[in-house]
Formats: C-alpha cells, sequence, structure tokens
C-alpha cells in the first residue's frame, strides 16, 4: 500500500483586528502591585514569577502599570499610585558633565552605591567613583543613541523632573534585575516622557564574580544603553506594545534594546549568554514573551535586529521604528518591518523571505560558522551557542514516506527509523518562527531520485505565508554548505525539489511560516512533509499518474464535486484488481470523509480509477469552503505481491 497527498479547493480570507482588555480581575491587579514592589526591592517573589528565569529589565513591569491604571480599583488604586512614580528617599545630586543627565543616589542604607568610600575621580570631589562612573557611561550612551545613530532626543522630563534633564535614579532592586524605565506623562497620542532606574550595586552573577569596580560597571553599561533606548521608545511610539493577561509585551522594545547593548559596548558580549533561550526553542516567535514557558527569549530574540544590522546597516532599526511611529498608533512591527525592508531592498525582499534567510543564518553558529555559504551567517557566529542537533527533525529513512504535521492532528509519533518525535509534536512554530528538517542518510538514494513535497498550512484568517530554503552539505564534511533550492512566494503551498543526492552527506530545510499580522500569536501552524523514491524497480516497470479535477474549486451547487483519477501502468498482468481509497482531512488533520473504495479490473495492464467528492461530509452535509487535504491510498490484494512489496508511486502535478 502506498500514499499520495493532494493540497486542494478554495482559499478565504478574513481580517480581524486586536483587543485589549478593558478591565483586570483582583489577581491580576494584585501579580501586578507583587512585580512592582519585587522589582523595587520592597517584596517577596511574586507567585507568578517563581522557578522562571527572571529578565534583566523591569520596563514591562511599571509600563504595565501605566497602561493599565484606569483598570485598578479601591483600595488597589491606592496601592498602585503609592508604588508607581519616582522614588523617594534619594537625596544626593550629580549632574553629569554632557548636561543631559541628573543622577539621584544615596550615600547611606540599602540603596547606598556601590563602594560608597572609593572618591577618587576629579580630584576626589566627594562624589562616589560610582555616581561619576553612571554620569559618564550615561553621556557616552546618549552620544552613540543620538548623535551617532541619529534617534530623536528624548523629550524634557518637564515639571515632573525639575529642569530639561533625563533623570537617572539608582536604587537597591530586586534580585535579578539590573534596572528599568518607567513611563510618566503622556504628551501626545503616541509619545511620553519617563525616567530611568537602575541598581546600585550589580551584585548578580556574573557581574559580582569581582570586587573590582569596573566589573559591576560592565552591568551598568549595558543597562544604560538598554534602558536609556526605552527611553527613546517611549518617545517615538509608547503604543507599540501588546498586551497578554493584563501584562505589557514590549517584544520588539527588548530585542531592539539589548541590540542596542551590542552596538553600544561590543566588547562586553553578555548577550551570548541569553542566545540559548532563542536557539533552543526556534519553533517561538519573535513575538514570544511568556515568562512562564520562556523568561529570557525576548532578549534573546536581538538576534533578529542584530541579522538586520549586519545584513542592511543600523540604520534599518531606526527606520523600522519611524515606520512603527508614522503607521500610527497600536502594534506595527511586523508591518513595519515588512515595509522597510521591501523599501531598503527595491522589493528583494520582504517579511516572508526576510524571516526565512534569517532562520537559516542561524543554522550557522558556533562550530557551524564556517560551513555558512558565502554571505550568511553573523560576524562573532563562531563565538555563539552551536546550534544544537536536537533542535533538527532528523530523518533517516524516506521511501514513499508521509509525515502529516499539524499542531491537533498528527498521524505519526514517530518516524520510520522508531526515532520519536513528540518533541516537535507538542512545539509547532508560530508566526516568525522556525523548523529545521535534517535529512540523513541520503547516500542510499539515487540522484535525482529523492523528492521533497513541502505543503504549507495557509491559515484563512491570517494569512499565513510560508517559506523553506534546502540547505546541502557537501560528504567531504568540510567546506561551505550550499543553498540547493529556495522557494519563497507570497503564499507557498507546495515545494518540490530534486537533487544530485551523492554530493551531499545531508540536505538540511528551513521552513518558516510568516505573516504580517500581530495577532496571530500565540497561534500554531503546521505542515506536510512527503518524501518519495520513484525510480522503478528493476523487475516491475510500474508507473502511476494522479490527476484531480476541477482544481481549485467553488461550491455553487449540490452536484459539485472533485473527482481523483490515478492511472496505473505496469509491464506484468494484474491478476488481482487495484483498489483506490480515498480520505479527505481538513487543515486541522480532522477526518472529514471516506469516501467508498473504488476497485479496478484484474487482468489490465492499464487501470483507471475514479472517485468523486461531493464536497460533503460523513453526515451528508457540505463542508465549508476551505483547503482540504485528499489521502489516496493505492492498495493490491494478495494475489499479485511482487507489485505490493516494490510499488513505488511518484505524484505527478
Amino acid at each position: 500500500m502506498k500514499n499520495m497527498l493532494l493540497l486542494a479547493l478554495l482559499i478565504f480570507m478574513g481580517v480581524i483586528q486586536a483587543a485589549y482588555p478593558t478591565s483586570l480581575s483582583e489577581e491580576q491587579q494584585l501579580d501586578i502591585l507583587d512585580r512592582l514592589r519585587y522589582l523595587r526591592g520592597e517584596g517577596p517573589l511574586p507567585a507568578s514569577m517563581e522557578g522562571v528565569d527572571l529578565p534583566h529589565c523591569g520596563t514591562d513591569i511599571v509600563f504595565s502599570a501605566f497602561i493599565n491604571r484606569r483598570n485598578f480599583t479601591g483600595k488597589l488604586a491606592a496601592d498602585l499610585d503609592a508604588l508607581a512614580g519616582r522614588p523617594s528617599g534619594l537625596n544626593s545630586i550629580y549632574l553629569s558633565a554632557a548636561g543631559h543627565f541628573r543622577i539621584h543616589y544615596t550615600i547611606e542604607g540599602p540603596n547606598s552605591v556601590y563602594q560608597v568610600d572609593i572618591d577618587t575621580l576629579g580630584g576626589g570631589d566627594l562624589i562616589p567613583d560610582y555616581v561619576n562612573h553612571i554620569a559618564l557611561i550615561a553621556d557616552s550612551v546618549w552620544a552613540l543613541e543620538v548623535n551617532a545613530l541619529g534617534f530623536p532626543a528624548p523629550p524634557s522630563d518637564g515639571t515632573m523632573g525639575g529642569d530639561s534633564l533625563k533623570d537617572i535614579y539608582i536604587l537597591n532592586l530586586g534580585p535579578s534585575y539590573y534596572g528599568y524605565t518607567e513611563p510618566e506623562t503622556a504628551l501626545t497620542t503616541q509619545s511620553v516622557t519617563s525616567f530611568l532606574v537602575i541598581d546600585n550595586d550589580y551584585n548578580i552573577y556574573p557581574y559580582n564574580d569581582s570586587d573590582a569596580m569596573n566589573r559591576r560597571l560592565d552591568a551598568a553599561r549595558v543597562t544604560l544603553a538598554h534602558e536609556f533606548f526605552h527611553t527613546i521608545h517611549y518617545a517615538m511610539d509608547y503604543t507599540e506594545y501588546q498586551e497578554y493577561d493584563g501584562l505589557a509585551a514590549l517584544y520588539w522594545w527588548e530585542m531592539s534594546a539589548v541590540w542596542m547593548e551590542e552596538m553600544a559596548y561590543d566588547n562586553i558580549n553578555d548577550y551570548y549568554a541569553y542566545l540559548l533561550y532563542f536557539f533552543n526553542a526556534p519553533w517561538y516567535s519573535l513575538q514570544d514573551v511568556s515568562i512562564r514557558d520562556q523568561g529570557l527569549h525576548q532578549y534573546a530574540s536581538m538576534i533578529f535586529p542584530l541579522f538586520l544590522s549586519e545584513k542592511f546597516g543600523t540604520g534599518v532599526i531606526r527606520a523600522i521604528w519611524e515606520k512603527c511611529r508614522d503607521l500610527g498608533v497600536g502594534p506595527q512591527f511586523h508591518t513595519a518591518v515588512d515595509e522597510v525592508i521591501d523599501s531598503v531592498t527595491a522589493g528583494e525582499y520582504n517579511l516572508v523571505s526576510l524571516l526565512n534567510e534569517f532562520a537559516v543564518w542561524n543554522v550557522f553558529t558556533g562550530s557551524r560558522r564556517s560551513r555558512a555559504p558565502a554571505g550568511i551567517g553573523y560576524s562573532e557566529g563562531a563565538q555563539y551557542p552551536r546550534f544544537i542537533d536536537s533542535m533538527f527533525l532528523t530523518f533517516n529513512e524516506y521511501i514513499d514516506t508521509l509525515i502529516w504535521f499539524q499542531p491537533d492532528g498528527w498521524r505519526t509519533d514517530t518516524l520510520l527509523d522508531g526515532s520519536n518525535i513528540s518533541r516537535f509534536k507538542n512545539h509547532m512554530p508560530q508566526n516568525l518562527s522556525a523548523h529545521y528538517i535534517d535529512l540523513r542518510q541520503i547516500s542510499q538514494i539515487a540522484d535525482d531520485s529523492l523528492y521533497v513535497y513541502f505543503l504549507g498550512t495557509r491559515d484563512t484568517t491570517y494569512h499565513i505565508s510560508w517559506a523553506i530554503t534546502f540547505l546541502g552539505f557537501p560528504v567531504s564534511g568540510v567546506g561551505p554548505a550550499a543553498v540547493i533550492e529556495k522557494f519563497l512566494p507570497a503564499e507557498l503551498q507546495a515545494a518540490r525539489f530534486n537533487t544530485q543526492t551523492a554530493s551531499y552527506s545531508n540536505i538540511i530545510g528551513v521552513a518558516t511560516p510568516v505573516t504580517t499580522s500581530v495577532n496571530s500569536y500565540p497561534k500554531k501552524y503546521g505542515y506536510t512533509l512527503i518524501f518519495n523514491d520513484s525510480i522503478s524497480p528493476p523487475d516491475v516497470d510500474f508507473i502511476t499518474n494522479f490527476l484531480a479535477y476541477p482544481n481549485p474549486m467553488r461550491v455553487d451547487s449540490p452536484d459539485d464535486s472533485v473527482t481523483f483519477r490515478v492511472s496505473v501502468e505496469t509491464s506484468e498482468r494484474l491478476d488481482a484488481p487495484a483498489i483506490l481509497k480515498v480520505t479527505i482531512f481538513n487543515v486541522a488533520g480532522e477526518k472529514v470523509i471516506r469516501l467508498p473504495d473504488v476497485a479496478g479490473e484484474s487482468g489490465d495492464y492499464i487501470s483507471n480509477l475514479f472517485s468523486a467528492w461531493y464536497l460533503d461530509n460523513e453526515s451528508g452535509k457540505k463542508v465549508a469552503s476551505g483547503v482540504y487535504l485528499a489521502y489516496l491510498e493505492l492498495a493490491f490484494q494478495d494475489g499479485h505481491p511482487s507489485i505490493n512489496k516494490k510499488l513505488k508511486i511518484a505524484v505527478i502535478k
């Protein structure tokens, strides 16, 4: 028994718009308050944050409080007012030399700055060196982000800050937190003022592995680069966020702020440690901010703006933020990237092709960096964690194999070689993520006889498009990989390639689902793989042609149908009839209907088998318009064992 697959019928389009919560439950209000207390170093770790790797930036916490202030009620509203806002009790002030910042600090109590008694700068100016250094670092960050990279200077703090300077408060923050940037006064529908808060001693690993002040200041350097960039975000477009369960999702803020750390302090490289949270979970969207599941994923996603800046220059990040602003209120990240890249490359790239190439770059990290094709790979990629083998869905058997990957309704949990694939079953890719397919043992297949079909499920609400690139690694085990095939149409449904398999030790397929809809997250998307060796065995000349018509089709009358035809030709007489079995599934993998079996006639050298589907389900009701999968099985009774054993079916479209 052998299998064939058809992807057919009509696609319909739909649009949904973002909706934000207009109220918070008491539990959600208490959780935000607990997070604020912990961030400020005034309370225990909230239950909702237990057991996860905590982020180093608390901006999402204070931002969540800011946008939800109207949703707090009664005493909880008063508690929020008492917690939010500018810190108190810092009775000392120092102005930065360049005239951009006012530093608030204290030399007493739990908020006292690090090594408060060391005063060597400025000839002993009665200012702790830690404070002097913070001011110098802040001025240098301003010089980079505003003067060199061209981002707009954040607006004055106004009457709240008391002058035109940006205010930095030095506090003893909760464990693991480096700093945060708190919004304050709305200036327009998209712009708000803000102030910065950073830690007083950075007693955080790995910066506390030494008492040397410069090591602690490394943490301050990347924190100020990060948090000052957030003041720019607030000023440019503070509405570039989404909200899940009452908490703000600042994925573009955080990934671009960690990118800014690298731009400002290339020699510190603490982002290397974050990258494991990205490379070890490639199926998570760039939008993923789920602290329960991932924690640091949004920080590790800085690899995406790093990819953009290495490929197109640093100005592309500013252009995307400007486009987010210009597109208006609300989250615009996906559309902004799509439009900016289209403009920068004069139409050569869009979001679909861009995300697929980004996913290809991510194959070549660690020791695999030296195998990257020309023009692919990060400048520091050899120092990154290696993209580990367990992230690849690995195949060692191919002959007439169909694997149906759907979030709900897989056809199998194991491959032909017995490999368990439940990990991939439980982690289907989200929008702006990837699946990696490693085809090994391909030397067993003759040249030009391995056919790989990739059928992406196109979501009819968010208009998901798939792209896939196949990479071939030389049999020598050295030298760069080759890009064998790219399939990057706007709405990919199927990709097929055949290649000189003997030239490669393995072939990696990089598949990415992409849509410009920000509302597709956290939905997951599935696809189908078919591997087929079309070479006929030497003792049986067997050819199968397959056709479905009309394809696609419309449902205009009760008599409309789609017909599946299979034509079988053999050089041997058929002593038993061939039987065609057809089962229809929807794109979620749910069976719609099993059609009646159709038998050919024994004794024929050529057998044409027809099966018609009248677009109904097993209850006799017409199905809705959409994409359906026809699973065809061609079986022979035991009267012809040679064909039973050696039958190979090639799908001809």
